[in-house]
């Protein structure tokens, strides 16, 4: 396994183990300790399966599922209740998946939710030559970079999120996961590295 940082802020690709193969516990060990010190990993050059994505994401605990309370447009095309399948592909006019109509804003995944996710996996089946991109923050370096005097200040102030990153406040789309505060910072449950929430 090899693992190389891309720059000096978020990110690492890691290369020499196939998702779509059983892990040892001794590999995923050195994948967890990468993700902790480098936030977001890349595995280049994959073809796994959405049943070797789920067996990998357990290794990292239990998956979520998603609340659908409206139509599923995945429906019978991915089989676990967590996984979603973005895409711009339509079908007889009618999208085949979540998000076709433009990328999405600035969020946290399930940073509305009562329990938040403690990782998001992505696979990517196909991705257009141009735009479309995935950007990351981290967090952690942005707390770093706050004047004492402003993180004092904040301390114990807290943040409202709500699905989705907009002003539609019609019941429909706030039944989905209701609104949630959560600290304006935390500290990761593992390392003790404050970030900003």
């Amino acid at each position: 396994m090899k693992v190389e940082p891309i720059s000096g802020v978020v990110g690492a690709p890691i290369t020499a183990v196939d998702l779509s193969q059983e892990m040892n516990d001794t590999t995923f060990a050195a994948v967890h300790r990468a993700w902790l010190d480098y936030h977001v990993l890349v595995f280049p050059e994959q073809e796994i399966s959405e049943e070797d994505q789920v067996r990998y994401t357990q290794k990292f605990g239990e998956p979520g599922t998603r609340i659908r309370k409206v139509g599923w447009s995945e429906k019978g095309r991915v089989s676990h209740p967590g996984t979603m399948l973005i895409s711009n592909i339509r079908e007889d006019g009618m999208p085949i998946g979540s998000l076709p109509d433009g990328e999405m804003l600035y969020h946290s995944d399930g940073a509305f939710s009562k329990r938040p996710y403690r990782y998001t996996l992505l696979y990517a089946l196909e991705v257009p030559s141009v735009g479309g991109n995935t950007l990351f923050a981290n967090t952690a370096k942005a707390y770093d970079a706050l004047p004492e005097l402003l993180k004092s200040k904040l301390a114990n102030c807290y943040a409202e999120h709500r699905y989705y990153a907009n002003n539609n406040q019609d019941v429909e789309t706030r039944s989905l996961s209701g609104v949630r505060q959560h600290p304006l910072f935390i500290s990761h449950e593992e390392t003790g590295r404050p970030a900003i929430y």
